[in-house]
Order: structure tokens, then C-alpha cells, then sequence
């Protein structure tokens, strides 16, 4: 009697230990697979495809003026509540907040020392001729009132996601600068890999220049196409280069922006850490980039040129 409850019982133990390594293996089964086919689109495929939808919600919104006319007073509900709840900060919190929109223009005046409104100067390239930066208010000997930069860069993303791009930058020494950049995104290796050419041209104005560092503010467009995708729009750009001791170069760019014809925001936030060998320097990075629920964000690494 005992030897068969003996039996029975390991029997039922081996049955229950059966089914739970057959759940675990379901569960494992199930959890490596979710990614691969949560995956299976690509991010540049689920953005065209964002792309579109936005565009075709903004279409349908335009066809139909009663949906416009009740989000208009919605808009102007929330305007009233905005109001309202900004009527009840106080002094100091008006304070705080008026600081914090201005630090970004007062601290780089400071830091740099800027002569504003002096014309600038650049050496041929950063800490040429033994100088301690790049730029000048003075006219120095082999310093010349422009300079120009070009870049090259590649990453590899997340997944199989690359990007290679192309930057040229020209600033005068009016305090005006023109950057025009390019690049293309491949996702995938076989002959239906997905592709995705963004553009960009902003024209920055240099508020704040001195020896170790320049800060620029501008306004640019955005531009992607590829195939049947296309769309277009405008960002504010924010950024500065810091040329803190010989051969070092940091360079930080944010913008913030939106695609006129899906609606899309686009957000960049962008810094890379260079070392110069005369007017070549090689940097390493971060280049986040986000448009719409879509990210396009990884490391960076390229070779930047001064002439």
C-alpha cells in the first residue's frame, strides 16, 4: 500500500514538473520571438508609414470643417485653463522661469567674453599657430574673416539600421553661418532594404564668440523623401562649439521642429567629442534624432575638416 502511494505520488510530481518546463518553454519560446516579430517592419517602415497616416489625418480634418470647429473650441478651452493656472504663478516663479529662457543667450555672453558687434576672426584651423582656440575679435596674422568646415560620418544603430551623412558648414565674419546637411538611412541587408534621405539647411547666426568657443541660434528646414515619401518642414537650431584645451573639441546641436504635411515633430539633441591632428579631427558621439513616436538615435563616429 505504502509502495503504491509512493508511485502515484512521483508520478504526479513527474506530470507537474513535465507541464512547468512546458510552460517555460512556451513562455521562453514566446518572449524571444515577440522582439523579432515586434521587429519585423523596422523603424524607417513604421516611420514612412507614420508619415503617411499624418498625412492622411490631416487631409480628412481639412475635408471637415465641423471637426475643425470643435477642436478649434477645445483649443480654446485648454488656452482658457492655460491661462488661468499661468495667472497663478507667483513672482518668484515667474522669475525662475524667465531665467531659465534666458540662460541659454546671457551665460554663453559670459563665458566667451563676446566684443558684441566686433567682426570675427578665424585661424586657419583650432589651435593652429600654437593659439589657445579659434576665433578672434582681433585680426591676427594668418587669420581670416570666414572659415569652413566639412564632415563626414557613418553609425550603426540598433538592429540593422545605419546612417551615412555629409555636412558642410560655412560662417563669415558677419556672424552669419550656413550649414547644409545630408543623410542616408539603409535598414537592412538584402535587396528590399528600406531607405530614408533626410535634409537639412539652416541659417544660424553666431550671438556669442570668443577665443575657447562659439554659440549659435538659427532657423532651418527639414526635408525627407525616398520613393513616395515626402515631407518638408521648419526647426529652431541651438548649439556650440567648445575649444577647451589643445586638441580638444566638443560640439553639442539641438533643434526642435515640425513636418508641415503629416504634422510630425521632429526633436534633435546631438553632442561629439573630437581630437585634432592640424585641421583634421576625429570625433566620437551621440546623435539622437525623434520624429514623431519613431527614433533614429545611436553613436556616431566621423572625420571633420577645417579649411
Amino acid at each position: 500500500m505504502h509502495a503504491r502511494q509512493s508511485l502515484l505520488k512521483s508520478s504526479v510530481m513527474g506530470i507537474r514538473t513535465k507541464t512547468i518546463k512546458s510552460s517555460l518553454l512556451a513562455i521562453s519560446i514566446a518572449l524571444i520571438t515577440a522582439p523579432v516579430q515586434a521587429s519585423e517592419k523596422g523603424v524607417l517602415k513604421e516611420l514612412k508609414e507614420d508619415i503617411a497616416e499624418g498625412k492622411e489625418k490631416l487631409k480628412k480634418s481639412a475635408e471637415s470643417p465641423e471637426d475643425n470647429s470643435s477642436q478649434g473650441s477645445d483649443l480654446s478651452t485648454n488656452n482658457y485653463y492655460s491661462e488661468d493656472a499661468s495667472s497663478d504663478l507667483n513672482e518668484l516663479q515667474a522669475r525662475i522661469i524667465y531665467e531659465l529662457i534666458r540662460a541659454p543667450f546671457w551665460i554663453p555672453l559670459v563665458i566667451t567674453n563676446d566684443q558684441y558687434g566686433a567682426h570675427l576672426y578665424w585661424a586657419e584651423y583650432p589651435y593652429a599657430a600654437r593659439y589657445k582656440g579659434f576665433a578672434s575679435h582681433e585680426e591676427k596674422e594668418g587669420f581670416r574673416d570666414f572659415h569652413l568646415r566639412v564632415s563626414s560620418e557613418a553609425s550603426w544603430r540598433r538592429g540593422n539600421l545605419m546612417h551615412g551623412a555629409l555636412n558642410v558648414a560655412f560662417a563669415s565674419g558677419s556672424r552669419f553661418e550656413l550649414i547644409l546637411d545630408h543623410k542616408l538611412y539603409i535598414e537592412g541587408f538584402d535587396l528590399k532594404n528600406e531607405k530614408l534621405n533626410i535634409t537639412n539647411m539652416d541659417l544660424n547666426y553666431l550671438f556669442a564668440v570668443g577665443t575657447h568657443g562659439q554659440f549659435r541660434i538659427g532657423l532651418g528646414y527639414m526635408g525627407l523623401f525616398e520613393q513616395n515619401i515626402r515631407d518638408s518642414g521648419i526647426h529652431l537650431t541651438y548649439g556650440f562649439d567648445l575649444f577647451i584645451h589643445r586638441p580638444i573639441v566638443l560640439s553639442v546641436m539641438t533643434s526642435i521642429g515640425q513636418y508641415v504635411e503629416s504634422g510630425m515633430g521632429s526633436a534633435k539633441v546631438r553632442a561629439t567629442f573630437g581630437a585634432l591632428y592640424r585641421n583634421a579631427e576625429l570625433f566620437l558621439g551621440y546623435d539622437g534624432h525623434r520624429i514623431g513616436a519613431r527614433s533614429l538615435s545611436g553613436p556616431v563616429a566621423g572625420l571633420r575638416l577645417y579649411f
